[in-house]
């Protein structure tokens, strides 16, 4: 067996920082950690503590097997609300092989603040291809009979609190399914960036959300189905090339199912026009997303947090060449 002693000896110096932060005994997470190693037939404590990312994260630790050589499973710190939400959807998926996440080994919670969330490790994808990416969405879209384990439409919808940017977004917009409600929330929405935005970007994007809105209902109930949320690179990992998995699942819910290839694809640095170009190319094959409410979908996506020093490439690479597709398609006129 063989146990890296400095890289354990680091988790363990990361642990007393949890606890001495929140109050807790360190011994007290280290035995927890210790049973989801168990979980996994590992007899001694092989950590490292993973520097991953994640808003929600207090800390995550890789656990190690007999070779030590590569990681086996991961462990998540955060708050019981999200940890016992993140958990219930991957017991869940695991349960109806889904195939949409890792597999779940182990969740416990420490005390009114903290719980530990732990799942099968997952690999990052040599790269993200994007028919790969589409093949996940339709996984996501074809899951049916999630309520009994997972919740109605408005308890999933209650529970996430509009009290970030995306929050909002999901909460007022993706799951609304009244478009006089959410044309009011894209008002305010675009009203709070006119700034960064410049009037005439928003009275242009104004304009093609008052005409997506025109058939809003019709397409709620068409796309309505289960949507991460979340759905970026960052929380997309794989066990095979082909076969991707989703990570970080505290903000799923009910809602119009293009938010999750929108948002995807409103992280491509390249702009509007290669996104366009590889959503095309794999929504040909699967039809996961309506194209015109996607690219409205795009345009909040890419307005949702534009820093001063980004703003003229983000004018330039993603919303005019986005606004400018609506004005070639006939869809509005400028």
């Amino acid at each position: 067996m063989k146990r890296n002693w400095l890289r354990t000896a680091r988790a363990v110096a990361r642990v007393h920082s949890i606890c001495d932060d929140n109050s807790l005994n360190p011994r007290a997470l280290l035995d927890l950690l210790g049973e989801a190693s168990g979980q996994l037939r590992i007899t001694t404590l092989n950590l490292e503590y993973a520097e991953l990312g994640g808003v929600n994260n207090l800390g995550m630790f890789l656990h190690y097997g007999e070779s030590g050589r590569a990681p086996l499973a991961l462990s998540k710190i955060q708050t019981p609300e999200l940890a016992e939400r993140e958990f219930r959807f991957i017991r869940w998926s695991h349960s109806q092989g889904e195939r949409l996440t890792a597999e779940p080994v182990y969740y416990r919670q420490l005390s009114d603040d903290l719980a530990v969330t732990s799942s099968t490790f997952l690999q990052q994808p040599s790269r993200y291809l994007s028919s790969a990416i589409h093949a996940l969405h339709w996984r996501l879209m074809q899951v049916k009979d999630y309520e009994y384990a997972l919740g109605n439409s408005r308890a999933l919808r209650d529970q996430v609190r509009p009290d970030t940017n995306i929050r909002k977004v999901l909460h007022y917009l993706v799951s609304e399914e009244r478009s006089e409600k959410a044309l009011e929330f894209i008002e305010t929405f675009l009203q709070e960036r006119q700034a960064i935005l410049g009037q005439r970007v928003r009275e242009r994007i104004m304009l093609v959300a008052r005409t997506i809105m025109r058939d809003w209902e019709a397409l709620f109930e068409r796309e309505a189905g289960l949507v991460h949320g979340d759905f970026k690179r960052q929380n997309i990992l794989s066990v095979s090339d082909f076969d991707y998995r989703l990570i970080d699942l505290q903000y799923y819910l009910v809602g119009i199912r293009s938010w999750d290839l929108a948002f995807y694809y409103s992280k491509y640095e390249e702009g509007f026009t290669y996104a366009l170009m590889d959503y095309r190319g794999a929504n040909r094959i699967l039809r996961t997303s309506d194209e015109s409410l996607f690219v409205f979908l795009y345009l909040i996506a890419s307005s949702l947090k534009i820093k001063p020093k980004h703003r003229e490439q983000v004018m330039r690479r993603k919303l005019l060449p986005a606004l400018n597709y609506f004005e070639y398609q006939g869809i509005y006129a400028a």
